[in-house]
């Protein structure tokens, strides 16, 4: 718990230069950054891969894939390829669902899904503390037509379970983006 204590106390602090890029009293945002072809109203079908190499269980796939696909729903302007159908392409291809490592491999693997863009969550780091979980993770919206990173987010998630730290992270992560897909609003975002 104090380490928990110590790292709210120094987040405000990481990335001081892109203060201005936060969202408004999220310290758990570290940064993130839109390209300007990023149109919420033109992705339409998402794939959702990610990697979470060093994970302490591998069941955390899932929990980053729902937690993604809830907060990309939520905008009412994007839908998300169903993961069985993701798995079954990744099998075809002779890929693991973890085992996916590279974002160029996730954007051929969009194509084949019929996704106009990839979300590609990189989980960098996952700290225990006595009672709770703290995830870092780096998520990347591209186009897959133009090799485009449309946005591009480093986030932290905190929980009482590693499934919840996970969950709080991808959520974390996807809110400015969110939040601009979806002008005003931003009061309930936060309660839903």
């Amino acid at each position: 718990m104090r380490a928990l204590g110590t790292l709210m106390i120094l987040l405000p602090f990481v990335g001081c230069t892109s203060l201005a890029r936060k969202v408004e009293n999220d310290p758990y945002v570290l940064d993130y950054t839109f390209s300007p072809y990023f149109s919420p109203d033109s992705i339409g079908t998402v794939a959702v891969f990610s990697r979470l190499e060093g994970a302490p269980k591998p069941s955390l796939d899932k929990v980053a894939y729902d937690a993604a696909t809830l907060q990309l729903l939520k905008t009412g302007k994007m839908d998300v390829v169903d993961r069985a159908r993701t798995e079954e392409i990744l099998r075809e291809q002779e890929f693991s669902y973890s085992g996916l490592v590279d974002q160029n491999t996730a954007v051929r693997l969009g194509k084949l899904l019929g996704a106009k863009a990839v979300l590609f969550l990189d989980f960098i780091s996952f700290e225990e503390d006595i009672d709770s979980y703290i995830v870092r993770v780096n998520a990347k919206l591209i186009d897959v037509e133009t090799g485009r990173i449309l946005y591009v987010a480093s986030a932290l998630g905190g929980g009482w379970s590693l499934e919840e730290a996970v969950s709080n992270a991808v959520k974390t992560a996807l809110k400015p983006m969110i939040l601009k897909a979806v002008p005003g609003e931003g009061q309930q975002y936060d309660r839903q």
